[in-house]
């Protein structure tokens, strides 16, 4: 019997040692991320055309998320807080990416209202941190965009 318990509790530690806690694997981000820079919106009538170049490893990004701020007061110094979201797919025809540069449209601006957008340039790797453009305050398309 005591060789049977001393069997029994040789088992139950051999079982708990082989299932530790796991992890699942790490990415290797460095040469998986990528950084949306120069974004800019110009607002021509009830759109926006947003543009951005992409750096990095531009070869995984999987969709972009336009983040909308519909201000009520005008106050580009407060903090941004989009209350909309939409996610545009790599094939959608209001998007297009060539050569690390991104052009996206987005209609659906009422006149006289103010809005502010950010781009989110989101991984195939979900593991590893989106990039995230500045806030955008779109001029308008006559307006000269530096």
């Amino acid at each position: 019997m005591r060789m049977f318990r001393f069997a029994l509790l040789l088992l139950f530690v051999v079982a708990l040692l082989g299932c530790g806690a796991k992890k699942p694997p790490r990415v290797a981000t460095g040469e998986d991320i990528f950084t949306i820079q120069g974004a800019t919106a110009v607002r021509q009538g009830p759109c926006a055309l947003l543009t951005a170049r992409l750096e990095g490893a531009v070869e995984r990004l999987d969709s972009v998320a336009l983040r909308v701020e519909d201000m009520t007061l005008s106050c580009p110094t407060c903090p941004f807080q989009p209350r909309e979201r939409y996610v545009y797919e790599l094939d959608d025809p209001r998007l297009n990416l060539a050569n690390g540069r991104l052009e996206l449209s987005y209609c659906g601006l009422e006149g006289g209202r103010e809005y502010r957008f950010q781009l989110e340039g989101v991984n195939e790797l979900r593991g590893v941190t989106p990039g995230i453009s500045q806030v955008m305050a779109p001029g308008t398309a006559d307006e000269k965009t530096p």
